[in-house]
């Protein structure tokens, strides 16, 4: 078993919330951004972590390709097709395709709390299946111009879906804050 993950004060935080939420029923939360360098797997590891840690029996998805996902949580390379214990409470899935995804969490609706998707960056076919499943979504940016551009697509995408999923709400996260720099300072 990979070693317990820790997430920070923030994600604690951030969990807390999350997992006090009575408006939601479901409890899926996609991790999805505009470009491959906001943290994602991060965010979204350390936010099922936390939720696990509050006592949310808690699944995370890989939608992305999970080799960055698997480096974050310390697991090995070979993946199987069943959830694999994480630490306590927390639980974690490989899906390849928006079907495996819409399967996984149809499976999930007995045995977990929530469910956190790391989905791919941009909207492809498997990031609209998770958006029209999802409550909540999250998206890491940098405190960087071009960050903050890419999110646009990813603000429409949510807009749209919205028209379908009218209980889907979106929230950017600021990640890799460094007050070093002038823009960081600014947001922090």
């Amino acid at each position: 078993m990979p070693q317990e993950r820790r997430p920070s004060r923030r994600y604690r935080e951030i969990a807390a919330r999350l997992a006090g939420d009575r408006t939601s029923a479901s409890g899926t939360i996609l991790v999805t951004c505009g470009r491959r360098t906001e943290g994602k797997a991060a965010v979204a590891a350390d936010l099922a972590a936390a939720l696990a840690l509050s006592g949310r029996r808690t699944l995370l998805l890989g939608a992305d390709p999970p080799d960055r996902l698997r480096d974050e949580l310390g697991m090995p390379d070979e993946g199987t097709r069943e959830v694999e214990t994480v630490q306590q409470d927390l639980g974690f899935l490989a899906v390849a395709d928006a079907a495996a995804c819409e399967r996984a969490l149809e499976e999930a609706g007995g045995r977990f709390d929530r469910v956190v998707i790391d989905g791919p960056p941009r909207i492809a076919a498997l990031a609209r299946s998770a958006l029209l499943a999802a409550e909540r979504v999250l998206i890491p940016v940098q405190p960087s111009p071009l960050d903050l551009w890419a999110s646009i697509d990813m603000a429409e995408a949510v807009r749209t879906t919205q028209r379908r999923n009218r209980q889907l709400r979106a929230y950017l996260v600021v990640n890799q804050l460094d007050r070093r720099n002038a823009l960081s300072g600014a947001m922090h």
